[in-house]
């Protein structure tokens, strides 16, 4: 069957704070149906995390409690709707910031895959729980999942290296 998922935002205790499901959206819910550039379900978290830190997490269902910190079942507690029921890709926001790495992925230089296709990294680097089943991210990438409950926010500016910022090319390509 394969693992379904939802983006989860959520305060610095693990509560959530939002979340919609995919089908609200039109989208499917196992994580490769969803995780495209110019995807409305993403364009929802990327819009409402635009200037405003939040923890993130792409939540499975199959997901293991004991590998992370958060309530075990975070992809069935609670489900609050967000306000905007249009989402609308916006291109100026082009940058991912994670506050509790002080990393940063810079949207406009995805890679295609060969159908010219680009995955957006955002719940891929959100997500708590591995493969497990079809629709699932099936490329190999160190990546996956490493940003899961981390303090996320987008922007329409470079972060400045400065300010302790680094830049992180997650890549991800599914063919």
């Amino acid at each position: 069957m394969g693992q379904y998922y939802t983006g989860v935002i959520a305060d610095s205790e693990f509560n959530v704070i939002k979340k919609v499901s995919t089908w609200e959206y039109g989208m499917g819910a196992k994580i490769m149906e969803h995780s495209w550039l110019l995807n409305d379900y993403v364009a929802l978290y990327v819009n409402y995390l635009h200037k405003n830190p939040h923890r993130l997490i792409w939540a499975g269902d199959y997901a293991d409690e004991r590998e992370h910190p958060f309530h075990e079942d975070i992809y069935s507690v609670g489900e609050e709707e967000f306000e905007c029921k249009a989402p609308v890709y916006n291109p100026r926001i082009k940058y991912l910031l994670n506050y509790s790495k002080k990393e940063f992925v810079n949207l406009g230089v995805l890679p295609r895959d060969s159908s010219g296709w680009r995955l957006h990294p955002l719940p891929l680097l959100t997500s708590n729980s591995g493969c497990f089943g079809g629709g699932d991210f099936r490329g190999e990438n160190s990546y996956y999942g490493y940003w899961c409950g981390d303090m996320i926010s987008t922007h329409t500016e470079r972060p400045l290296k400065s300010d302790g910022w680094q830049e992180i090319k997650p890549n991800f390509i599914e063919e």
